[in-house]
């Protein structure tokens, strides 16, 4: 009976045992279609570089004739927000002046194009901007606008076929550019018709990485009404008609939000001026993003140009000339650089949030992709030596200098004066996701002809958000498996 018992008992337990195999079988057959269904196929994804800069470099300027080169490079900075393109470009050509010599001027070029990529000649796959490749032809058009730092300009028709090579946070385009001049008001050394090829290196702004979400924020219907106009004849008279007809329509309004983030970033300060010397720093700082509010920690060394002369000069009969201090823009032949390491600290709030976003049906405590800052910064200026653009500058500045027994010897007079102290900045910024563009005004307090205006360029890297993405790859390949 014990034996029998026994084997009655095996046998119920090895029965159950099959069930509970069945069982866990059978959960995970659910749990594997069921993340199926959730996820998607990543590695069929072709996330696109939603928002992106492109730097080019050209080691002489391709947009003048030859014989007003003035031996400088042509640097240019692209900012695409998917069809939107805009272009900023800056270096340098001669100008043939009213004594039939020629000066060497700053030469910028600002442009507006659109920007269309050939979806259906995409080849490749690319996963959370972090892991793939993608080839991507497209085209841009637009309208381009090029000056001189005397007034002189000329205005252009844009058109620029390429192929985008896209890799995790950067890429490599490759472009056509044609040129097409449509006014030129005495800009004499760019030519009517460019066409050159270039290559750039782009930087991902990081849409897919950082989980943007567009998102509506409001919606409503309305009418519009719509005219039509027409003529009949009734009993051999022509009548005019005008028929009014109602049509209604939805409307929504979106954003596209990504969420409190912080990340360290590599940051570039540059400017181009013909009244001072190019400013050329290089960085690294940590951000903050929370909602409207934002802060930034940086550390800078490099060169900041500072200016020829002080509009207003420090002099015995007038040694406090006022607080607000102008360089004066004419000059230019004793412009030059200070050898300079900043340490300082930028607070700032998002404009459209603050005074447009409730309006407009926006969560003032979200962060947002697209955002336009402005704030003010406070730090120390580390000044190791400074230099003149021109050979003889130290002893012209200081054959003008001692010409004028009224001067004082302070930095607003003759930059060799200059010392290292505090400073401050006020800024205003557009970001696209991991993308900074700043115009900073800096204000030194013992270094006054450095008291210019400078554009910067910084990199998010938000860390957290990386290291989410891989493992959800990371995830995907082990089920997969």
């Amino acid at each position: 009976m014990t034996s029998f018992r026994r084997m009655r008992m095996n046998h119920i337990f090895r029965i159950e045992w099959r069930k509970k195999r069945l069982f866990f079988a059978a959960l995970g057959m659910v749990t594997s279609v069921s993340f199926a269904q959730e996820t998607p196929d990543l590695f069929k994804s072709k996330d696109q570089m939603m928002a992106s800069a492109t730097i080019y470099y050209h080691f002489k300027n391709p947009l003048i004739k030859k014989e007003f080169d003035a031996g400088s490079d042509w640097r240019q900075i692209t900012y695409n927000s998917q069809w939107f393109q805009f272009e900023y470009g800056f270096g340098k050509a001669q100008f043939q002046n009213y004594l039939g010599k020629r000066d060497t001027l700053s030469m910028r070029e600002t442009a507006f194009m659109a920007h269309f990529p050939i979806q259906k000649l995409i080849k490749g796959r690319r996963i959370f901007d972090i892991k793939g490749a993608l080839m991507v032809p497209a085209l841009s058009g637009g309208f381009g606008f090029r000056r001189l730092n005397n007034n002189a300009s000329q205005s252009v028709f844009k058109l620029a076929p390429s192929i985008s090579f896209q890799f995790p946070f950067v890429g490599i385009d490759f472009r056509l550019n044609t040129n097409f001049s449509l006014q030129n008001k005495g800009l004499e050394a760019a030519k009517n018709v460019s066409f050159y090829p270039e290559i750039g290196i782009k930087i991902d702004g990081l849409y897919n990485m950082m989980d943007a979400e567009r998102m509506t924020v409001a919606n409503g219907t309305g009418v519009y009404n719509k005219l039509t106009s027409g003529t009949t004849r009734i009993n051999g008279i022509e009548y005019n008609l005008i028929c009014i007809e109602t049509i209604p329509y939805k409307w929504e309004r979106n954003t596209t939000i990504v969420g409190t983030f912080t990340a360290i970033a590599p940051h570039y300060a540059f400017r181009n001026y013909g009244y001072a010397g190019q400013t050329k720093m290089i960085g690294l700082g940590y951000y903050i993003r929370s909602g409207f509010l934002y802060s930034d920690f940086l550390i800078e060394t490099g060169k900041v140009g500072f200016a020829s002369e002080a509009s207003e000069k420090q002099t015995i009969d007038n040694y406090q000339p006022g607080p607000f201090f102008k360089v004066n823009k004419e000059a230019n032949e004793l412009a030059g650089q200070y050898r300079m390491n900043r340490f300082y600290g930028r607070f700032g709030i998002d404009l459209f949030e603050v005074f447009a976003g409730q309006h407009a049906g926006v969560d003032i405590n979200d962060t947002k992709f697209t955002r336009c800052a402005v704030g003010l910064g406070l730090g120390y200026a580390h000044i190791k030596g400074f230099e003149y653009e021109a050979n003889d500058g130290l002893q012209r500045a200081d054959a003008a200098f001692e010409a004028d027994l009224t001067l004082l010897s302070t930095s607003r007079n003759h930059a060799k004066f200059g010392e290292s102290g505090a400073f401050f900045t006020l800024y205003a910024s557009i970001e696209a996701g991991a993308l900074v563009y700043t115009v900073e005004t800096s204000r030194y307090f013992q270094a006054n002809l450095a008291n210019t205006t400078n554009f910067s360029i910084a990199y998010l890297f938000p860390y957290a958000r990386f290291i989410k993405k891989y493992k959800a790859i990371k995830a995907y390949k082990s089920n997969q498996k």
